[in-house]
């Protein structure tokens, strides 16, 4: 009697045992499935900012050209009052 007690009570260990085996490596599986896709979309929010950051460097060059070969008069209706004072304000 005494020993088909024990070998309930080891089954129902075992089985416990491997349950929690289980869960540890389904946890584990969903841990490293959450980083991939975390670190993917944070890859293109960078490469977003990246091209955004292009873009305006572009625009703010093509505008530097744009005033530095263009006359006073031009670079006032585009900033107002002086091209000195402008400048500054602009820094």
């Amino acid at each position: 009697m005494g020993i088909v007690i024990y070998k309930i009570l080891q089954l129902f260990l075992l089985t416990f045992a491997i349950g929690f085996f289980i869960a540890f490596i389904i946890k584990v599986l969903m841990i490293v499935i959450q980083s991939t896709s975390r670190s993917h979309a944070s890859s293109n929010s960078r490469i977003k900012c990246y091209y955004r950051a292009v873009r305006i460097r572009r625009i703010r060059n093509k505008n530097r050209m744009h005033d530095t070969n263009n006359s006073n008069d031009l670079i006032r209706f585009y900033y107002g009052s002086d091209s000195e004072d402008s400048q500054t304000a602009k820094l």
